[in-house]
């Protein structure tokens, strides 16, 4: 049925349907219960999932079709899916509200109602009632217009070019591949643009957005000459010199995603 038996594979999905983070340990839980599945952790904020999995004894069709037992969508995520996967959260947002103006709606007609007391049956009820499920609703589109926006964000960086700017020995600037940044090199990042690599500031002084790293939602520090920068936090306002310390695997940026999926893993 089968193939590949000793083969591991970690598989990313988009989440769609989580109610709360409760309905995440859920999920989580049942994923973990599917035969052949070594691993899984379910983000209730990023509405990913991540599962590892033997692929000799389970496929990616089996574990999606096990979360809908809980009313939940998972869709695996790659280039081609990307499109799919935007458009759809984009629906969920507008489903949410269609649901909230319904809501609204709803209560203030309950409340016309019950202020010139066309009907004699205790509209005061509905009134709460529809006020309820426009608070529930309202919170619901708050939230789910802040995970699309931060998503928006996230997916820009992506896109950001895949190359840097080096200082030659000779004063020369060089245009590079990030992969092809070492230990040691001189690099030149302009207002607006990615940090490739930890590294030292030697020259500027800048605003750095270092949300990536600690998580807040609104954490910008001003660098100088001798500060440290990371790899994927953004320079805001002036070009700066780094003299690059760690690249890859090796930078801050990289060992917190490692030990992020330690833990998601657990």
């Amino acid at each position: 049925m089968f193939e590949n038996e000793n083969t591991e594979i970690t598989e990313n999905f988009a989440v769609f349907g989580l109610q709360n983070p409760l309905h995440a340990r859920l999920l989580k839980g049942l994923i973990r219960k599917q035969k052949g599945v070594i691993a899984a952790a379910v983000n209730y904020d990023s509405e990913k999932a991540v599962v590892r999995y033997n692929s000799g004894r389970t496929r990616n069709e089996i574990i999606m079709e096990k979360a809908k037992k809980l009313g939940v969508s998972l869709v695996i995520e790659n280039e081609m899916t990307q499109d799919l996967i935007n458009r759809r959260r984009e629906y969920d947002l507008t489903a949410v509200k269609l649901k909230l103006l319904l809501s609204v709606i709803l209560a203030v007609l309950f409340s016309l109602i019950m202020f010139f007391k066309l009907f004699d049956f205790a509209t005061q009820y509905f009134v709460i009632a529809a006020l309820i499920l426009s608070a529930v609703y309202l919170i619901k589109f708050l939230e789910k217009r802040s995970k699309l926006l931060r998503k928006s964000n996230t997916v820009q960086i992506a896109k950001i070019s895949k190359t840097a700017m080096i200082i030659r020995d000779d004063g020369k600037e060089e245009l590079i591949d990030v992969e092809s940044i070492s230990e040691g090199d001189i690099l030149l990042v302009n207002a607006g643009e990615r940090i490739s690599a930890d590294g030292t500031i030697v020259s500027g002084t800048s605003l750095v957005d270092e949300r990536i790293l600690f998580d807040e939602t609104n954490l910008a520090v001003v660098r100088f000459v001798g500060d440290k920068v990371c790899a994927e936090t953004i320079n805001l306002t002036n070009p700066i010199t780094i003299l690059v310390s760690a690249v890859g695997n090796k930078t801050e940026f990289a060992k917190k995603t490692r030990k992020t999926e330690e833990e998601m893993f657990g």
